[in-house]
């Protein structure tokens, strides 16, 4: 993935705001960040988008921009959060997360600086991503399996054509 570089008014904000919200508390959300971008980061001089969002719906209400605008930050944000850093471990190069996150019990994912992650945290992080690498490992079985049934059959032949024979919808 590159990496995320700041550019912009909503970027810088995003930015503000997840450093922000790091140095106040242990852990927080992707709409928290929204919601300071939105209303303005404490102790900055970086206002709101919430005067620019009101023009938006007032001057276009059948378009709904403002929703945009919010989803556009929050996709911002998630970039922001998942920037890497390049370290050497053992005889390799990796990239670590600077920001990390797990679901909590609510299904809520709590993002905050891995650095300030106990054991315990660290730990659902690594659960959590098995759960994501033995579904692909099911992906990949699934598209193995229809290979075979593709090469068995005349060149030219489609997933289409055949998915029916292997995959079954829920």
């Amino acid at each position: 993935m590159a990496k995320w570089t700041a550019y912009g008014r909503i970027d810088a904000h995003v930015q503000a705001a997840a450093e922000y919200l790091s140095s106040r508390q242990p852990y927080f959300e992707v709409k928290e960040i929204v919601s300071l971008v939105r209303t303005g980061i404490p102790g900055t001089r970086l206002r709101g988008l919430a005067g620019v969002l009101q023009v938006i719906k007032r001057d276009a209400k059948d378009w709904e921009i403002e929703k945009l605008v919010l989803e556009y930050v929050a996709t911002r944000g998630r970039d922001y959060l998942r920037q890497t850093k390049s370290f050497k471990f053992k005889n390799d190069r990796v990239e670590v997360r600077i920001f990390e996150h797990y679901e909590d019990a609510a299904g809520r994912h709590r993002w905050q600086p891995i650095g300030a992650m106990t054991a315990d945290e660290l730990q659902l992080c690594i659960v959590q991503r098995r759960k994501r690498m033995r579904g692909e490992e099911i992906r990949i079985e699934v598209y193995e399996d229809l290979i075979t049934i593709l090469r068995s059959l005349p060149a030219g032949a489609t997933v289409g054509q055949v998915q029916d024979q292997i995959l079954k919808a829920n």
